[in-house]
């Protein structure tokens, strides 16, 4: 982990949000929250590899060329930030679907996600329901690693796909 222990986190998450009078205890908002806390670090890194391409005269040019905000986003900012954000998001989708200590601190019988869901099965008794799920017997980890393997495959396809699009077809302002 990049910063602290997700049951530290998990914990913390639940103590502060039992004494606020805010009420998302037991509901999927603060599973979310949560995870954004401790997922952030690993998108930031992932992103600011796509934010050292951006110099600030492709910015300027743009400007120069009459192109307004918006259009240097669409057409310049975006695209360039496009494959740091999709490997960002990827990477963070599948390490955010294994972790259980977070989810199993903060989830409800009305707000699960998979691997609480993948946990409950397992801890009852149920794997042999667990298996359509993955593909193949076995623990949970490894049901969720032949369905989220086969994912990657297809999204890195997609992505080189995107990236091999552009090149051919470079844009104008």
């Amino acid at each position: 982990s990049l910063v602290f222990p997700s049951i530290c986190l998990g914990v913390a998450v639940m103590e502060v949000y039992l004494r606020v009078p805010l009420p998302i205890y037991g509901s999927l908002w603060i599973i979310w929250f949560a995870y954004l806390i401790r997922y952030m670090p690993y998108g930031m890194r992932y992103v600011y590899s796509g934010v050292l391409q951006l110099h600030k005269e492709l910015e300027e040019a743009a400007g120069i060329s009459g192109a307004g905000a918006l259009t240097t986003l669409r057409r310049i900012v975006a695209p360039l930030l496009s494959p740091a954000l999709i490997a960002g998001w990827l990477f963070i989708f599948l390490i955010a679907n294994k972790e259980l200590a977070i989810a199993v601190l903060l989830a409800s019988p009305t707000s699960k996600v998979i691997a609480v869901a993948i946990f409950d099965q397992w801890v009852n008794g149920q794997g042999g329901e667990l298996a359509p799920a993955g593909g193949a017997p076995g623990t949970p980890e490894r049901q969720q690693g032949d369905v989220t393997g086969e994912f990657r495959r297809r999204t890195i396809g997609i992505v080189d796909r995107l990236h091999r699009q552009r090149h051919h077809h470079p844009g104008q302002l």
